[in-house]
Formats: C-alpha cells, structure tokens, sequence
C-alpha cells in the first residue's frame, strides 16, 4: 500500500474516532450545564471564554513546533493533554451545587489550551500528510465517513439520555459514564494518530522569527482571507449560543430533540460533502466559499422562525447542507494561501485572531439578547454573518481575474469523480 492510500485509510479511521469521541459529550454540553443550575450567562461564556483562551495558546505553541521538522509529536501529545480534561468533568456532579456551572466553564476554558494547539497543529499537519492535489478529497471522505459516526453515537446517547434515568441523580450518572467513555475513546484517536506516516523531508532552520512575521503579513492572499474568515466568524460565532438557548429554553428541547436536530443536520452533511468536494474542484475555493458562507448567514433566521422542535429539524438539513460546504472549504482555502516553512505559524496567527472573535462574539449576542429578545439577537447575528460573507464575495471578485492555484487539476477531478460514493443529494 502506498503512502497516499495508508495516510487516507488512518485519516478516515481517525476522523471516525475523534467524531465518536467528540459527539459522546459535546452536543449535549449546553444541556448538561442547564441541569446543573447555569443561567444564560453561563451559556454565553461556555462559548466566549475558551476563545480567551485559545488566543493565548495558539502562538506560543506554533513557535514551539516550528522547532520541529514534523510536528507529529507535539501533535500526539495534544491529543492525550486535551482528551484527559475531558475526564474532569465526570467529577463536577461531586462538586457543592453553586460551584458545579463554573466548574464546568473553566474545565471547558482550560480543555481549550491544548485543543487549540492541537487544532492548528493538525490543520498544517494535514498538510504535511497529503499534497495540495490529493487535499480536498482525503478531507471530504474523512468528514464523509466521521459524519456517520457523529450520527450514530449522538442518537445513542440522546436515546439513553432521555429514555433511561428516572431521577436526575440517574441522568447526571449516564453523563459523567459520557464523560468516561470519551476519555478512553481519546485515548484510541491517540493510537490511531501514531500510526500516521509522513516522507523524510530534510531538515531546515527555522527563519528568524521576525522575518517569518514579514513573510506572513507580506503574504496578501493570506492576509485577505484572514480578515474575510475573521469578519464571518464573528457572526458565526456569535449565534452559537444564541441557537442552544432558543432550542432549549424557547422550545423546551431535551437531549432527545437535541440528537434529533444534530442529525438531521449531520445527516445533510454526509450526503452533500462529496457535493462541496466537486464545487471546490470545478470553481475553486473562493467561489465557494462567498456562497456557502451566504447560505449560512440565513440559519439564524431560519432559527428565529421556527414555532417548533418539527420545523426547526427539517431546518437543520438546510443549515447542514451549507455548514458541509463552509467547513470543507474554509480549512481548504486556508491551506491554500499557506505554504512552505511558516504554515504553522500563519495558522497560528490566523487561530489566535478567530480565538480573539469567540470570545467576544458570544457576550455580544448575549448582550443583545438581554437587551431585545432572542429573535432580535438572532437576526443581528444573521446581519453580521451576511457581512462577513460579503466581504468574500468582494473578495472573489476582485481576485477572479488571477485565480491561478486555487483549482485543481482536471486529472484530479476525474479522480474525486470516479471515486465519489455518494452522489448529489451544521455549525
């Protein structure tokens, strides 16, 4: 088996893992929080404060890799860090009653040190695993394959959420059993995250750092898609919490409803990745994105408009068809206008800034939910991500006339074709 294909197989393998591992927990965080006693503040900071943190992580740990001729090791050691605060929480239900929503959200905070250096490091690992032709298709059939899992493990648990305990003493027990569990799957993704192989490469000197900083800034497609992705996530952002409490508090969802509404949209994902992955090969990465971007900007009113649990699940395949397409092609844009030795370090700087807008974000959308009402909050939230999504369309315009590099090669994309299974058919 050659390098491609062996890298491809541990990548889909991978990215079935860690969406198990993440999906035990994650999709009911904001529920579990409620249940012990957090308020709409404590939804707002779960989202805005491992921003905070992660803006403080992500450099520091790019100049510590760059170091490194791969970065494999600092990649795997990550993994074991991040996965074992995942642990933690499963002692929180021990914990005095008025302690246990900030235990949650600083647990939550500090997890996001070593996940957003893992998270940058993995991005420009990538890189180092499949070469710019091979990228969109390894990236679309992991996603692809990862979204089954997703799909399988977040209705498991919501069925045994919600049909299993009694009392809450039983349901916060099958949470912190989650908890266990995710930690020991983090512990398979890191085994599975070993068995990666990268060709010898030889070593080179890092450049001095303030000529690596010269570089990066000196780099105007780099630059340009940075602010860009900045201005969208901020509305991106933004609307995450404002989403959990409209489904819980305004609809009265459980965990039920909550793995309901997640797979209908992992549902529309996994049919419409492949959909992405021959948009990005035919019209490159800047024309998808200003429209996939556009699509989302629409969830939050979508949301808003929704009378019921019903409607707002037929709603999330919508909003799952166009998070497939702004996920694929906002790593793939990125790992587009980043080469050579500084990768890790322009990721870095472009983490640190998205870090900067989720901490942020999130207040701002509580602020206005305080202030008006949820749906005000959310059609805010709709108006700023409708902003950032221009700013692409601005973007692809003024660079249509020199697309060069931002398409694939015709042989690849007969390739992707003929290996597509799926045809055409979240957040």
């Amino acid at each position: 088996m050659d390098l491609y294909k062996h890298n491809l197989k541990i990548f889909i393998l991978y990215g079935v893992i860690f969406g198990a591992m993440q999906n035990t927990y994650q999709p009911f965080a904001v529920k579990f929080l409620e249940r012990i006693g957090g308020t709409d503040l404590d939804i707002s900071l779960l989202n805005a404060i491992p921003g905070l943190i992660m803006m403080f992580a992500v450099i520091p740990g790019a100049l510590m890799v760059r170091k490194h001729i791969h970065i494999k090791a600092s990649t795997a050691k990550m993994i074991l860090w991040s996965r074992s605060f995942v642990l933690l929480y499963a002692f929180i239900p021990f914990l005095p009653l008025t302690l246990q929503p900030m235990s949650f959200i600083l647990i939550t905070s500090l997890l996001n040190f070593p996940n957003a250096i893992y998270t940058s490091n993995f991005q420009a690992f990538t890189a180092d695993l499949f070469s710019e032709q091979e990228r969109p298709h390894a990236i679309a059939e992991k996603s692809k394959y990862a979204i089954l899992a997703v799909m399988l493990v977040t209705l498991l648990c919501g069925q045994i959420l919600s049909g299993v305990p009694k009392t809450e003493g039983q349901r916060l027990l099958i949470y912190q059993f989650f908890f266990v569990f995710a930690f020991l799957l983090g512990i398979v993704e890191w085994f599975i995250f070993k068995k990666f192989e990268i060709a010898d490469v030889e070593a080179q000197t890092p450049t001095p750092i303030k000529e690596a900083w010269k570089t990066i800034f000196a780099n105007k497609r780099f630059m340009s898609f940075t602010w860009c992705s900045l201005a969208f996530h901020f509305g991106w952002q933004m609307a995450w919490p404002l989403f959990s409490i409209y489904m819980i508090k305004n609809l009265g969802a459980e965990e039920m409803w909550i793995s309901i509404n997640s797979i209908a949209s992992a549902a529309a994902m996994y049919f419409t990745y492949p959909y992405w992955s021959r948009l990005i090969l035919k019209k490159g990465n800047d024309y998808v994105i200003a429209y996939s971007t556009m699509g989302m900007a629409m969830t939050p009113i979508l949301f808003a408009l929704s009378p019921n649990l019903y409607i707002l699940t037929a709603i999330g395949v919508v909003t799952g068809f166009f998070t497939s397409g702004t996920m694929t092609v906002l790593l793939n844009g990125l790992l587009e206008v980043t080469t050579g030795r500084e990768r890790v370090l322009a990721i870095a700087f472009y983490s640190t800034l998205t870090s900067l807008s989720l901490a942020v974000s999130p207040l701002v959308g509580n602020y206005f939910l305080q202030k008006y009402s949820i749906f005000v909050a959310l059609f805010i939230a709709a108006g700023f991500r409708a902003f950032g999504s221009l700013t692409f369309f601005i973007r692809n315009h003024r660079d249509s006339g020199s697309k060069k590099g931002s398409q694939i090669s015709p042989m690849l994309a007969e390739t992707v074709e003929s290996t597509t299974i799926v045809g055409d058919t979240k957040k």
